[in-house]
């Protein structure tokens, strides 16, 4: 019976020791990313270098499908006129449901579904329905993310540093886009193949991981790191700690919690070991 007991007890501790790595783990990555805004940067790469497969070659895409200089310029000018409105009401949907992190995946989704036409449709009436579609998803995606980052950047000075990752991921896109085109003989197609395999990609992996729920939420599992943060100020006063060192202070505590809970469960199960050989003892008897 105590060899059951000790069996089951050590497996319980090996259980809740890789628990404690796991945790202390994750906790680190947390705070480093707190840190260091590893996934606004990311973002803002990714979403900048789909941008930059497409933006540039509107107007090529529609000379190569042999719609006159005039009815091109209606094109390009119904663009801005129908993302300016879209970004107020994107925006104001999300606020009003408090679901900010569905309208931007559906944005996103939105606008991988309407890019084919700018593959399959020659005609110019055809575009006048579909462009201005494109353009109610794509504009309310900026000012989200925008939003999106400014909520998880706690420390608004660094937004910029942040945004900064979009100038170079416009012209990453620009330079791979411009190449690939040239490849395949100025067959935009692939550009836009490319943009919609991008923005399924922030839409589906991007946004779904990274993103809370809402603006208006509390980051999920973020309590410990958000008052641990501000107490200690993480790395900006830390001398000459390095990193680990300085996440040690946050982790150790988180240590000694639940090796006091370990503490106390490991009292009752004593306690519960006694009482079931007191029980045997009174069977024998």
């Amino acid at each position: 019976m105590n060899e059951d007991n000790k069996v089951k007890s050590n497996d319980k501790d090996g259980t809740n020791n890789k628990k404690d790595m796991m945790n202390e783990l994750s906790l680190k990555l947390k705070i480093i990313e707190e840190k260091y805004l590893i996934f606004p940067k990311i973002m803002y790469l990714i979403i900048f270098i789909s941008i930059a497969f497409i933006s540039p070659f509107f107007t090529v895409i529609y000379e190569s499908k042999g719609i006159p200089s005039s009815e091109i310029g209606i094109l390009v000018g119904l663009y801005p006129i129908f993302t300016t409105i879209s970004s107020f009401i994107l925006p104001m949907i999300a606020d009003r449901i408090k679901e900010h992190k569905i309208i931007l995946i559906l944005a996103y989704l939105g606008t991988a579904l309407v890019a084919p036409v700018f593959i399959y449709v020659n005609s110019f009436y055809l575009f006048l329905f579909f462009v201005p579609i494109y353009a109610l998803f794509n504009g309310g995606t900026s000012p989200l993310n925008d939003a999106y980052v400014l909520f998880i950047v706690k420390d608004k000075i660094k937004y910029g540093k942040q945004r900064m990752f979009g100038a170079i991921g416009f012209g990453i896109g620009a330079a791979i886009c411009g190449v690939l085109v040239a490849l395949f003989n100025n067959n935009y197609t692939v550009a836009v193949v490319c943009y919609i395999i991008t923005q399924l990609f922030v839409a589906l992996v991007i946004l779904p991981i990274g993103l809370p729920r809402s603006i208006d939420s509390k980051k999920e599992n973020d309590d410990v790191i958000e008052y641990e943060l501000d107490e200690y100020d993480l790395i900006e006063n830390s001398g000459n700690n390095s990193l680990l060192n300085e996440v040690d202070l946050f982790v150790e505590k988180d240590q000694d919690n639940t090796k006091l809970e370990k503490e106390k469960n490991d009292d009752k199960e004593n306690i519960k070991t006694d009482d079931d050989d007191d029980d045997d003892d009174d069977d024998d008897d």
